[in-house]
């Protein structure tokens, strides 16, 4: 690391970031009879007991404000041929454009993605604004996943199937 980014602690933690892969979720909410959302990586588990989760959304996402007015909120892992998702709910498109991609399930006040790597239907918790941030912690109603096994990854400023990783290194 050079010398320059010691006096920018904020450009150095971004640059440490992108050296992280992380796991592409798509985080959901149904609230007044819209579907809202947004693409994250800033989402992990907390505890078994209770099972809960954490994500992380930017106080300028869209799907904030919806979310914290819903108090619940589904966790979407995307697999990895679904980049085109991720790309579309990490960008500047409206809320209508990224729901017409994808199968949505609309069921008992969530949305979800059909085809997702896994899904948890959280309830929220807690919430607390942090920075630029809002941090939310939900509790899991209800986990589902499927049985290939293929996370989407990013990692400085790339996708790629976890699966297709590993495959390509075993040869």
């Amino acid at each position: 690391m050079s010398q320059s980014d010691a006096g920018k602690p904020a450009d150095a933690l971004r640059q440490a970031m992108r050296r992280v892969a992380s796991t592409v979720a798509l985080v959901t909410v149904r609230h007044d009879t819209l579907n809202h959302g947004v693409a994250a990586t800033a989402v992990s588990s907390v505890s078994m007991e209770p099972p809960s989760m954490l994500v992380v959304l930017n106080t300028e996402s869209s799907a904030i404000a919806p979310l914290l007015a819903a108090g619940r909120f589904c966790i979407n892992y995307l697999t990895g041929e679904q980049e085109p998702l991720s790309r579309l709910f990490g960008s500047k498109s409206t809320r209508e454009e990224r729901f017409r991609s994808g199968s949505w399930i609309e069921e008992e006040g969530y949305v979800s993605l059909e085809g997702a790597q896994a899904r948890a239907f959280c309830v929220l918790r807690e919430s607390h604004r942090f920075g630029t941030h809002v941090i939310c912690i939900g509790e899991a109603e209800r986990v589902e996943v499927i049985d290939a096994v293929n996370p989407l990854v990013y990692l400085d400023g790339s996708y790629f199937g976890a699966a297709t990783a590993i495959g390509a290194q075993k040869k």
